[in-house]
């Protein structure tokens, strides 16, 4: 079995966490901000919802392949090299 990011989490919580982004990436969520006091604080999230989606359809995928099987090319990140022989004319 791969690596996952999300190594120990069960499928249930990898599906609340898909459904996050999903629900991030339907209103265009992109900062998080905080605050307490006079302090406030926004930042923008390390992954955007996009990358999150793909990071928790992966994980699903390694989980149970037979089950997200839809999820197999999903964030493969991999580049194919392709080689072609090339001809040389005189």
């Amino acid at each position: 079995m791969a690596l996952t990011d999300f190594y120990g989490w069960t499928e249930a919580e990898l599906l609340a966490g898909l459904k996050s982004a999903q629900n991030d990436l339907s209103r265009g969520k992109i900062l998080v901000s905080t605050g307490a006091g006079d302090i406030n604080s926004a930042s923008q999230l390390t992954n955007n919802a996009k990358e999150r989606l793909r990071m928790f359809q992966r994980a699903l995928y390694e989980l149970d392949p037979t089950t997200y099987a839809a999820f197999d090319l999903v964030g493969h990140s991999q580049t194919t090299a392709v080689f072609r022989q090339a001809t040389v004319t005189d």
